[in-house]
């Protein structure tokens, strides 16, 4: 009797130990963020005109052992990163972005050749002040979405907002 009952006893043990690991689990990958994300721009020091076109980089700093994907969408792919304007701001995007030269290779998660970066990405993206904006402190809001993986392991994809403060000259 006492031998069935430790036997009952420890199997409920190893469950609860099982599930406690599973949700610790679930939560340790929600927290994962091997991409740090950055904005570099010299345009604090001067105040922007309506219709003017400027441009900020945005840098990726990426964990040992996970990769960024490119900006080319790939058929069957993963996400490929990609940069916005938030809307209802006074600036919106001004042409192409300028992306560093990515590594290729096959990837197994998606059984395909994929373009990506490791370790750090700097993308260079160009912006115009929008007829409507108004004078004064403004501040660019820079959507980024992006996929991270490693070689066994990809992340949801995942979307961040970078700020920029930006000062808008009045019209004269």
């Amino acid at each position: 009797m006492m031998k069935k009952y430790f036997l009952h006893l420890t199997h409920g043990a190893g469950l609860l130990l099982i599930l406690t690991m599973t949700v610790l689990g679930q939560s340790d990958s929600r927290k994962l963020d091997p991409i740090k994300w950055a904005v570099k721009s010299d345009l604090s020091a001067r105040a922007l005109k309506i219709g003017e076109k400027f441009a900020v980089q945005i840098v990726a700093t990426i964990e040992e052992n996970w990769h960024l994907y490119s900006t080319k969408e790939i058929e069957l792919g993963p996400r490929p990163t990609r940069f916005s304007a938030a809307t209802g701001q006074a600036f919106a995007l001004a042409g192409e972005i300028v992306a560093p030269k990515p590594l290729r290779a096959f990837d197994n998660n998606f059984n395909t050749d994929l373009e990506y970066y490791e370790h750090a990405a700097t993308f260079t993206v160009p912006f115009v002040v929008e007829a409507n904006a108004s004078a004064g402190k403004q501040t660019l809001i820079v959507q980024v979405r992006y996929q991270a993986c490693t070689t066994g392991l990809c992340l949801p994809p995942k979307a961040v907002k970078l700020e920029v403060p930006l000062e808008i000259q009045n019209p004269q």
